[in-house]
């Protein structure tokens, strides 16, 4: 088992990657609008993130807490997410762009892990008619039931435990793991604007993560996969 597993919020993650290219994207915006000097304005990609290279990146932050020497030099990363299927009428290709996306992360020793979007009907206040919402279901438990397995796991030990995201709901599982191995090293990494202060009182180490390592942790473009496959970044990532 690696010194470091990162159990990664994929949802938390792309709402604060998403984040990051708008708030980027306007510096860049005001910094040209400064000088005078207004060309075309692309937006700043992150999306295409390269989360092994990004969380590597971290790894002797949280190792300079832990009494273990030397350090950690090895990592397993576990990224959670969903298909939105339900997308697809008002964005053709969301699907296939997160699947190619998933072959890129996998390529590079990321072991994706995948729930469902559920559909439910709320009542509409206005007209009184059925609007058709959709639900991301599981990612939360999944997540919870990730950490407390690599905390249990007395066959594969890790020494650290890294969580990826700055979602309140993961506190509970966050004692339990403390409460069933307070030897295992827990850390937070928190997406851009996602600083969570209850978790960050539960762990050992947390570390905001800012918007310019994303930008510094992309894939190539396009990816070639082991095979020669190349895949290309979407449009605006």
């Amino acid at each position: 088992m690696p010194d470091i597993a990162f159990v990664a919020d994929g949802f938390n993650l792309y709402h604060s990657v998403t984040d990051a290219s708008k708030d980027l994207t306007n510096q860049a915006y005001q910094a040209l609008l400064a000088t005078g000097s207004l060309g075309l304005m692309l937006p700043v990609g992150t999306r295409w993130l390269d989360m092994n290279s990004l969380f590597a990146s971290y790894r002797a932050n949280i190792a300079s807490g832990v009494a273990f020497k030397p350090g950690f030099h090895t990592q397993s990363v576990y990224y959670f997410s969903a298909l939105a299927h339900h997308m697809e009428r008002s964005s053709p290709g969301t699907v296939n762009r997160h699947l190619s996306y998933i072959q890129c992360l996998e390529a590079t020793g990321v072991v994706p892990k995948l729930a469902r979007f559920k559909s439910k009907f709320i009542r509409c206040d206005l007209c009184s008619g059925r609007l058709e919402r959709h639900e991301e279901k599981e990612t939360d438990v999944l997540v919870a039931l990730q950490l407390i397995k690599l905390a249990l796991d007395q066959k594969n030990p890790v020494k650290a435990i890294a969580l990826v995201s700055g979602d309140t709901d993961y506190a509970p599982a966050l004692r339990l793991v403390r409460e069933m191995n307070p030897s295992v090293f827990l850390a937070c990494l928190f997406p851009y604007k996602r600083k969570n202060r209850e978790l960050a009182r539960l762990v050992d180490f947390s570390i905001d993560i800012p918007p310019a390592a994303y930008v510094a942790h992309q894939f190539a473009d396009p990816f070639t996969l082991q095979d020669g496959t190349q895949i290309a970044k979407p449009a605006n990532w």
